[in-house]
């Protein structure tokens, strides 16, 4: 029988804990692993049988309690309402129709043949995965997908201002830029930081909210986004532009910093500036769940 340290530190076999933490986590980390563990007494669970006859309490049928019933309680609106902005902010900030599209952006660049874009966008695509979980552990999820909007922001005007002049070199740049910021930040953070928000119990169901709201985000891009280039031609992307800004301010106001935190202190921490914004029922869901 596997020997969890929990059970080791129940029984009062603290050095044996240590000892299977240690091969866990790293001999530096044990400390801090051992804060994650509720100490309990032995004399506090372990209950006779006849006790556990007498005790009413015991003999109650387990209640189930529907998960999507909690999700959409108004206890997690907030998470909920954060979770659904990153699985937006990875369709409606504009990379998908680079990649859905690029041949025909890169066609109004200039370059003629579209498997050049292609590759370009496969290789920028590529390259950060090699170093994003070092710089996530360095500068935290919240920052890095603050910053990483904030250059799509302004690879998107560059784009555009690039297509508007029609210099070809101008908007290539910027396409590549564009999508090497997607990938440090959203791509790689938005559904991992959406699904640290939910406490255990309902996180997989969180999480399909999520995947769904991504799809239906991919379906409207897909269909969309060829319209939306007839019509505004070079401007294309002055729509992501604004959609772009106004997830940095929602993310800067209220999205908490998830790095290097256990569940219970994420489910802990207040939105950054939260009392700044008129959103009453968020701010009345957070405070109903901390109990401030």
């Amino acid at each position: 029988m596997v020997k969890s340290p929990s059970w080791l530190i129940l029984k009062g076999r603290q050095e044996e804990a240590e000892q299977v933490l240690a091969r866990l986590y790293g001999e530096e980390h044990v400390q801090t692993a051992l804060k994650w563990i509720p100490i309990k007494r032995a004399n506090e669970i372990q209950l006779s049988p006849s006790s556990l006859e007498d005790d009413p309490e015991c003999q109650k049928e387990p209640t189930h309690v529907s998960p999507w019933k909690t999700l959409m309680s108004k206890r997690y609106r907030i998470q909920v309402l954060l979770a659904i902005h990153m699985a937006l902010a990875t369709q409606f900030t504009g990379c998908n129709a680079v990649f859905f599209y690029s041949s025909m952006l890169f066609k109004t660049a200039g370059v003629n043949d579209g498997r050049i874009g292609n590759l370009i966008v496969g290789i920028v695509l590529m390259l950060p995965n090699l170093f994003i979980i070092r710089l996530t552990r360095r500068y935290g999820n919240r920052d890095m997908l603050l910053l990483g909007q904030g250059a799509m922001l302004i690879g998107s005007v560059g784009l555009t201002i690039g297509l508007k002049l029609q210099v070809s070199a101008l908007s290539i740049f910027f396409i590549a830029f564009f999508v090497f910021a997607f990938t440090i930040s959203i791509s790689a953070l938005a559904f991992p930081t959406g699904a640290s928000l939910y406490p255990d119990e309902i996180r997989a169901t969180g999480t399909s909210v999520m995947m769904v709201v991504n799809g239906m985000g991919i379906l409207a891009i897909g269909i969309g986004f060829p319209y939306i280039s007839t019509a505004l031609d070079d401007l294309a992307f002055l729509p992501f532009m604004a959609t772009i800004a106004y997830f940095i301010v929602f993310m800067y106001k209220f999205l908490p910093n998830s790095t290097g935190k256990t569940n219970n202190e994420i489910q802990q921490t207040r939105p950054s500036r939260v009392n700044r914004l008129d959103l009453t029922l968020i701010r009345e869901a957070w405070d109903e769940q901390n109990g401030d």
